[in-house]
């Protein structure tokens, strides 16, 4: 640590001397030099920062983030709700509900771009149940026991159901296509994913 702090002074001393002569030689440059250092400098922190601290930036340790929906910075994949990563992932997409998560319609309807009930064929519904395991993402869904009022069938429910979710196929896919089995878990595949789970062209 020694050896680091002594090697920035260094460079300060350097700099401060280089930006002595320039002064004496021509002002007017040394100005333009100082000014577009510390832009540059201004710039790189702020980059920095960005990279570094805000995708795990969180308002709050424990307190569920998911109605801050406007800040995608808000997502933190080690935070004990996982499940937030839904509410960037529904803006600006079309969520097709199946009969089978109709309790999650009024969810979808809040949070997504826009919301469709659909009924898919029974065969179809079982090849995607069957097709979990290539969803990236599984995490617990404690927005149910969270925000009751964005489910009309609402009930305090001992067993938190699970979200599973395509989440390596989201990136240009605009539809979303929800499914859920009989105990309640919930199923987000991308349009494409789902075409070719059920073999649709």
């Amino acid at each position: 640590m020694f050896k680091e702090a002594f090697i920035t002074v260094l460079c300060f001393i350097g700099i401060y001397v280089i930006f002595r002569i320039l002064i004496r030689k021509n002002e007017l440059l040394a100005k333009r030099l100082i000014v577009a250092g510390l832009t540059l400098t201004l710039f790189l922190n702020i980059g920095y920062n960005v990279h570094a601290f805000f995708p795990t930036l969180m308002l709050d340790g424990i307190n569920y983030l998911g109605d801050a929906k406007g800040n995608l910075f808000l997502y933190n994949k080690e935070s004990e709700f996982r499940d937030q990563i839904l509410f960037p992932v529904l803006q600006n997409r079309t969520v097709h509900v199946d009969e089978s998560a109709d309790f999650y319609s009024l969810f979808f309807r809040t949070f997504a771009d826009g919301a469709e009930d659909v009924t898919l064929p029974e065969d179809e519904r079982a090849a995607l149940i069957s097709a979990q395991d290539t969803l990236s993402f599984s995490a617990p869904f404690k927005v149910v026991n969270l925000m009751n009022y964005a489910f009309p069938a609402y009930i305090e429910i001992s067993e938190i159901p699970y979200l599973y979710l395509d989440e390596a196929g989201l990136s240009g896919e605009a539809v979303l296509i929800a499914v859920s089995d009989d105990t309640g878990n919930l199923y987000l595949f991308t349009e494409k994913t789902y075409r070719e789970v059920t073999g649709h062209e």
